[in-house]
């Protein structure tokens, strides 16, 4: 019965909705985060979306919380990160959340990690290779890899380590992108969208990477328009992606759009969510594919 999508937070919302990844259609209520703060970060299980950090300004924070996706009930305090910041990249397996860089105020270079299952405070895991903000993330079962920031460079972990640095592996295609989505099932991992750097130019590329090796993203398709700070998730069959914001003057949107993970190909209308959501928009599933 797992299949189940939820996107969180942004532009101060407390909000929390969800849709069935399987299917088509509109998201549904699902409850509310503890705090308003936006540009947060989720990592996923097969049971809970954890979701740390955020930004109103002027203040930063280092609230962790945490759901229980398959009941529908407000977020509940899982603990605190190391150091409150926003705009980190969050991805994990069924076991372990890894949270990489982020800013309070400059960017940093820092990881640290939760066990998903048991409530308390993030741990050191080791250092990115640069200090970066606004990365994609996804990963596998093994391995957590994160995207773009302030350069172009995709750069991975071994979960189940600490201690150890991460490495390179490869570049993306569209160069320095910030505020991509990233999602994956557990063999490919897809970057959608962002922001072009130093330009600020929106850009609607959707490009792949096959995570258990390492080398430059390659082209899967486009999504329909421009845009950046979306938040994705994924059955590791089907990606859902949606909210962000579209150049000036569109604004923030609420529509979303999937594509098969295993094809290449453009996005394709999904349905909307109940609420325009943007400032990373949090996104996570019970069956992504850092789950066995």
């Amino acid at each position: 019965n797992r299949g189940r999508g939820i996107f969180a937070d942004g532009d101060q919302s407390t909000d929390i909705e969800f849709v069935n990844i399987q299917s088509m259609g509109n998201s549904q209520e699902f409850g509310d985060s503890t705090t308003t703060m936006k540009q947060r970060t989720t990592v996923g299980s097969s049971t809970r979306a954890v979701t740390a950090g955020g930004f109103d300004s002027p203040a930063f924070t280092n609230i962790i919380d945490f759901i229980t996706i398959a009941n529908t009930a407000n977020a509940t305090d899982f603990g605190d990160l190391l150091t409150a910041k926003r705009n980190m990249g969050g991805a994990g397996n069924n076991t372990r959340g890894i949270y990489l860089g982020g800013g309070n105020p400059g960017n940093t270079n820092t990881i640290e990690f939760i066990t998903i299952a048991t409530a308390g405070n993030a741990q050191d895991f080791g250092d990115a290779t640069a200090a970066k903000s606004g990365v994609g993330s996804l990963a596998s079962p093994t391995r957590a890899c994160f995207g773009g920031g302030q350069d172009n460079t995709i750069e991975f972990v071994t979960i189940a380590s600490q201690g150890v640095d991460a490495s390179d592996f490869g570049d993306l295609i569209s160069g320095t992108t910030e505020k991509p989505a990233g999602t994956s099932s557990s063999t490919r991992g897809l970057f959608i969208c962002g922001e072009s750097q130093p330009s600020g130019t929106r850009i609607n590329t959707i490009q792949f990477i096959t995570i258990a090796s390492t080398g430059n993203a390659t082209d899967f398709g486009d999504h329909t328009d421009l845009r950046r700070s979306l938040g994705a998730c994924n059955n590791s069959t089907r990606a859902v992606y949606g909210g962000g914001n579209l150049p000036d003057p569109a604004g923030t949107v609420n529509t979303l759009s999937f594509v098969t993970i295993a094809t290449t190909g453009n996005g394709q209308d999904f349905g909307d969510l109940l609420t325009a959501r943007s400032s990373e928009a949090v996104a996570s599933s019970d069956s992504h594919g850092g789950i066995e």
